[in-house]
């Protein structure tokens, strides 16, 4: 999945827009950092969120996690 973000980043890329590239679908901490890297400008990580009951250290979590790497 990260090659498919990859070129639709680059597409995206080679027709000057500003154009933002979401990613939805099996996002976590494990994940987030490749996804970013590959391109992602945003991510949708519904499970990864509201799995426990501690919505904002699982965001802060996902934040930390999205910036390793």
């Amino acid at each position: 999945h990260l090659d498919k973000i990859r070129e639709i980043k680059r597409l995206i890329e080679a027709t000057g827009r500003d154009i933002f590239l979401e990613v939805d679908g099996g996002i976590n901490t494990e994940n987030i950092a490749s996804v970013v890297q590959a391109g992602a400008n945003v991510v949708v990580a519904g499970s990864a969120v509201f799995k426990t009951e501690d919505i904002r250290e699982n965001v802060q979590r996902l934040k930390v996690a999205a910036k390793s790497q």
